[in-house]
């Protein structure tokens, strides 16, 4: 992909090998844009490799039964991974937020059943108080299992878009993360 420069390269090259993250066309992956909550969830439905025919009930009014991500919006509010925007809806194409990322990935590794382990020094967040009450549990999560860290400066940004470069990174730590938990076991 497009991103031989980019500080995720090694991330977004290995999810695209395992399958995860495609690009755009042309061979551009283009690793700043934001990631939809469709895609996001699609994603990570890969990645626990569900059987996408065991979901066909869509439970969010604005999912279109049959679209490519119905059954991993499906997958994800059964497992309570996902519980909506409000007003039963989902909103699939909007971008999702650093705070959103974080919460989903919480109730996935929730919904696995498995501890991940910590990291050694976790980083405070200058602005943790700015993170929304329903997402705290999951950003503390990540944080201190450094799956997903802050900026350069240590600002979480709980509201900022999740780029497409974010979330690979994330993805793959998660991953690296969870083989972790798997050998201590």
């Amino acid at each position: 992909y497009d991103c031989s420069q980019h500080w995720a390269k090694d991330d977004i090259n290995r999810a695209a090998d395992a399958g995860w993250v495609s690009g755009v066309g042309g061979g551009l992956f283009q690793p700043n844009d934001a990631l939809t909550r469709a895609m996001f969830v699609t994603v990570l439905g890969q990645l626990a490799q569900i059987n996408e025919a065991d979901y066909t009930t869509v439970s969010f009014s604005d999912v279109t039964p049959g679209s490519w991500y119905a059954p991993f919006v499906a997958w994800a509010a059964q497992q309570d991974i996902v519980s909506g925007t409000g007003n039963g809806r989902f909103e699939p194409s909007a971008p999702i937020t650093r705070e959103q990322m974080a919460a989903i990935i919480a109730r996935y590794v929730q919904s696995t059943g498995k501890a991940l382990p910590t990291i050694a020094d976790p980083v405070v967040f200058k602005d943790k108080e700015a993170v929304s009450a329903w997402a705290r549990d999951g950003v503390e999560l990540m944080r201190t299992t450094g799956i997903i860290s802050g900026d350069g400066r240590g600002y979480f940004n709980p509201r900022g878009l999740a780029t497409r470069a974010q979330a690979a990174t994330v993805f793959m730590r998660l991953r690296e993360a969870s083989l972790r938990s798997q050998t201590q076991s």
